[in-house]
């Protein structure tokens, strides 16, 4: 049996301090016997149970008090009566006179038989009050054994509502576990939808950024086809002209048919009267030549007016004389384009440079470098994104004049 000590304010349950000394070891033991026994009712039968105990026991107290004030009292009377009979041994002994002790004897007989009955009544009121703290204990027991069943019907019919699962407290429980159960659902399902919109975005602008890549790849392959296309076309169109021109034997497949044999011519020796044979005049070295290109359209007109046998015309001639006096009174304009890159005015430009244009037909604006062909190149501008193609011819000429972005 596990006991355990708790401090209770006894002095609430009696208001009267002084009666609680005499308790002594008998509240222990009370309380000891009732604690064992309340354990098994519990904390609520354990207080009403010490109630009743201490009740019963004030009540005991206080007879007790006052079978203990009524020997105190006779306590007290006999020791007046033994005073007097001192008293009045002492006074016989020094009178010497005879005295009545059959009279005050039978007084002090009757007073002694007095307190007898006395006592013999207190004992009597003693005996019926321990047959009342026994009954009153009999019926605390009768009572706690009454609580212990009703406690223990109380269990069993809970132990069935759980069984059968309407015990209002698993109910109660039942539904706070499936609210927090339909909210986790839910918040899941929100997630879930979220998290799916988020894919869905993610999927829907990595799409349109794979197009738009892919556009523009389109439109770089096929602009550099075409300007690869164009290149080869003018190369044919050159060709085509220089059949023309020459007859056709300067192609590698028209050499051999168009050749010309080489005549053998025997030397004859030299006569003694015959004049020595001057020396042949080396012919002088030609001058670097200046080779620019013409444009698409210039070129077709001269081919169209040497095949029908006619002279270019004079406003062409004054423009190559012009551009050759500009050329030769000024300076050279220097414009190639090797490895893809172009050389203008002792600078080099290349694909995806800035640059700064100016031209009398179009004006001036700024662009960048989209491609770099063999006799011209490609030129975005910034403002419209349109492209604009400039042919070496028109750098050499000085129609067109290319700066960089930041020289302007």
């Amino acid at each position: 049996v596990q006991c355990k000590i708790e401090t209770i304010d006894v002095t609430r349950l009696f208001p009267c301090r002084s009666l609680l000394q005499p308790m002594g070891a008998f509240v222990v033991v009370l309380w000891l016997k009732t604690w064992i026994f309340s354990e098994r009712l519990g904390r609520v039968s354990f207080f009403s149970c010490l109630h009743l105990h201490f009740r019963s026991l004030a009540q005991r107290v206080v007879s007790t008090r006052a079978t203990i004030n009524q020997l105190e009292t006779r306590r007290d009377l006999v020791v007046m009566y033994l005073q007097d009979l001192a008293d009045f041994a002492s006074m016989h002994k020094e009178s010497g006179n005879d005295v009545d002790y059959n009279d005050d004897n039978s007084i002090d007989c009757d007073d002694l038989l007095d307190h007898d009955d006395r006592d013999s009544d207190e004992d009597t009121e003693d005996a019926s009050e321990t047959d009342m703290v026994k009954q009153r204990e009999e019926e605390c027991t009768e009572i706690k054994e009454q609580m212990y069943r009703d406690k223990l019907a109380t269990l069993k019919k809970q132990l069935t509502q759980l069984k059968e699962g309407t015990h209002p407290e698993y109910l109660k429980r039942l539904r706070k576990i499936e609210q927090l159960y339909h909210e986790r659902l839910f918040m899941n399902e929100v997630f879930q939808t979220h998290e799916v919109e988020r894919v869905e975005r993610e999927y829907t602008q990595e799409k349109k950024a794979a197009v738009r890549e892919f556009e523009d790849k389109k439109i770089d392959l096929r602009e550099s086809l075409i300007m690869e296309l164009e290149e080869k076309r003018r190369m044919v169109e050159s060709e085509r002209s220089t059949i023309e021109l020459t007859g056709g034997s300067s192609l590698p497949w028209c050499a051999d048919s168009m050749e010309v044999k080489s005549v053998t011519t025997r030397k004859l020796r030299r006569r003694p009267n015959d004049p020595l044979p001057m020396p042949e005049k080396r012919r002088k070295t030609s001058p670097t030549q200046l080779n620019f290109l013409l444009d698409d359209g210039e070129i077709i007109d001269d081919l169209k007016m040497l095949n029908k046998g006619k002279a270019p015309s004079l406003s062409k001639r004054l423009d190559f004389e012009e551009y050759g006096n500009m050329d030769h009174g000024s300076h050279a304009i220097e414009a190639r384009i090797e490895d893809g890159k172009l050389f203008y005015e002792r600078k080099c430009y290349q694909r995806g440079q800035s640059v700064c244009v100016d031209s009398k037909d179009m004006g001036r604006f700024f662009g960048v470098i989209s491609g770099v062909g063999t006799s011209e190149l490609w030129v975005k501008k910034t403002s419209d994104s349109g492209k604009v193609k400039i042919h070496l011819s028109q750098l050499l000429k000085g129609k067109v004049i290319l700066r960089r972005k930041s020289a302007c």
